[in-house]
């Protein structure tokens, strides 16, 4: 445990940045109150620091011998596992400072640093699991720096679709890159690639009831934890990203603004199905065993989505059309089938095993097209709109494009 001086929080960030907190379940969450408050103690009452601010804890993989008359140690792959707001607090503070404020600030202020020797991943984990309390943790940053999620995220660098396993930890991203939490991916790679929308259901209950988050909990640690089942040697994310594509088609085409409250509507398990109807429509069309997850990017990525968007369309009618068919069909049985597997499994089946072609398809894909349109023209009217408030005229009135062209 050591007593530092702001100047060499400073210097630290000052020549190695955000590369000190590779580590950490989270890099420093830029617009928080907690850390406004921070800076400000900094500057206006530096002396009273130590007593309203925990201090920071960083972990090294080599840890020298210390002597009591020591004035400079040298560490070897510093990193700060817990304190990462105060580290930039600090450091934010302390460029904003006067001279003559940090001569100041260097004399009445000290920071608490302890440093902890490397016991390994699991040790290292669970160090920063428990260090970690001032700002809110949520349970996927804990798992920010498994290897599998550094695998993940480097495979993303070779798509549009950039895979953000912590947050806040994208700055920024080029043109025409979108940056998509790996909590979304989690939940459509769940629910489509495997077959388990009634857990992805299950996931999002939990999550808005406590704040609980089994998609990033190990079962070693809840018997509802998921991470395991969905990150493990066989994840890649070319499924992801076909996961997550069809998730936002059903979410954007199919989904009324009513219905979009995950637990109350289909979509989930429409995707699931999705996955055993869409190879037996490819092949009545001729096309046998595409490499699926890919097959689904390129169409995606091309707009070449009417197909897609009406296979989802086909499959919605089927799922009430199953259920409708049970003697004293209810709502408690439609809820039945959201919830719990056998209900889920059950119109699976049956719709699986219904007769499927391309003449049954057709007034899928005409309602696809509608849709499709109508979407294309509420975007391209909202663009006109958008266009005729903000288009102003020379004499500093608001006036349409038409007006101005006129």
């Amino acid at each position: 445990m050591f007593l530092i001086k702001p100047k060499t929080i400073f210097d630290l960030f000052e020549k190695y940045g955000f590369s000190l907190f590779f580590k950490n379940v989270r890099n420093p969450l830029i617009k928080s109150n907690f850390n406004q408050e921070i800076e400000k103690t900094v500057l206006d009452n530096p002396a009273f620091f130590w007593y309203y601010n925990n201090g920071i804890t960083g972990i090294t993989s080599v840890l020298p011998e210390i002597r009591k008359e020591a004035k400079f140690i040298e560490l070897t792959g510093l990193q700060v596992i817990n304190g990462a707001q105060t580290v930039y607090s600090v450091y934010s503070a302390y460029s904003k400072a006067t001279q003559t404020q940090r001569e100041i600030i260097d004399r009445e202020a000290l920071i608490s640093l302890r440093i902890v020797k490397s016991g390994g991943k699991d040790f290292d984990l669970r160090v920063t699991r428990f260090t970690n309390s001032q700002n809110p943790v949520t349970d996927r940053d804990f798992y920010a720096n498994d290897d599998i999620q550094i695998q993940l995220q480097q495979q993303s660098f070779n798509t549009k679709i950039w895979y953000e396993k912590r947050k806040d930890e994208f700055r920024s991203v080029p043109t025409g890159i979108t940056k998509v939490s790996n909590t979304v991916f989690a939940f459509s790679y769940l629910s489509y690639y495997l077959q388990e929308p009634t857990l992805a259901i299950k996931s999002f209950d939990l999550q808005n009831e406590n704040n609980k988050n089994i998609l990033f909990i190990s079962h070693k640690d809840s018997s509802e934890g998921l991470y395991e089942k969905i990150f493990n040697d066989v994840t890649i994310f070319e499924d992801m990203l076909c996961s997550f594509y069809l998730f936002d088609l059903i979410f954007e085409y199919l989904c009324d603004r009513e219905s979009k409250h995950i637990p109350n509507n289909n979509s989930l398990h429409n995707l699931a199905i999705f996955k055993g109807v869409y190879p037996k429509y490819l092949k009545l069309k001729g096309i046998n065993s595409p490499n699926l997850s890919r097959f689904v990017i390129k169409k995606y990525e091309s707009n070449d989505i009417e197909e897609i968007v009406g296979l989802m369309a086909f499959i919605n009618k089927r799922i009430y059309t199953s259920l409708k068919m049970k003697p004293g069909i209810n709502e408690n049985g439609y809820r039945k089938f959201l919830t719990t597997k056998s209900g889920f499994d059950q119109v699976k089946e049956k719709i699986e095993k219904s007769k499927i072609s391309l003449e049954i398809l057709q007034e899928g894909f005409a309602t696809a097209k509608k849709i499709i349109k109508r979407r294309k023209d509420k975007m391209q009217k909202r663009a006109v709109e958008k266009q005729e408030i903000l288009s102003v005229s020379s004499d500093g009135t608001k006036k349409s494009v038409r007006e101005i062209k006129a």
